[in-house]
């Protein structure tokens, strides 16, 4: 007699999305995470080669964006937190370079154990920026690349899955 309207939120499991593709298609493969090469390392922040910078970029996006959720958000702060620390040194270039640029290294290492088991992201970034860093030494262009590759690296983690990032 009083039958209840059948009640349906959102579309069927499987079925499209509103605004994306339909479950399961469009998304890339989780790229497992592997470090920079040595060769592709220099190449960035010695040479400033801007091709490899990208292709490094978008890859290792593409890797820590696969990665758990609370691995995400860690990551997320640990490259803010880097970048923010980039940017301050820049702006006191001269002094205090050679001082707080090597800081960053146990800083990350900090980010990392804090996050724990969910930061295997940040001990990701660790294992790329820390070599990286060192390249750095007290060379300003060099400085710059690295700033470069962070700036790149954080775009493409940002910028969603269509560009190799979360």
């Amino acid at each position: 007699m009083n039958e209840a309207p059948e009640r349906r939120a959102g579309p069927p499991r499987g079925g499209p999305r509103p605004g994306g593709p339909p479950r399961g298609e469009g998304r890339r493969p989780v790229e497992p995470f592997r470090p920079i090469d040595t060769n592709d390392l220099r190449a960035i922040v010695v040479d400033g080669n801007t091709v490899t910078m990208i292709h490094e970029a978008q890859r290792l996006a593409r890797a820590l964006a696969g990665e758990r959720l609370e691995a995400r958000q860690a990551t997320s702060a640990a490259l803010r937190i880097v970048w923010g620390e980039l940017r301050r040194i820049e702006l006191d270039w001269p002094d205090t370079a050679g001082r707080d640029l090597p800081l960053l290294k146990p800083k990350l290492a900090y980010l990392a154990g804090r996050a724990g088991g969910a930061g295997r992201g940040v001990g990701d970034v660790q294992q790329t920026l820390g070599p990286a860093i060192d390249l750095v030494g007290d060379d300003r262009d060099r400085f710059d690349h690295l700033a470069q590759f962070v700036e790149a690296l954080m775009a493409y983690y940002y910028a969603g899955p269509q560009f190799g990032g979360r």
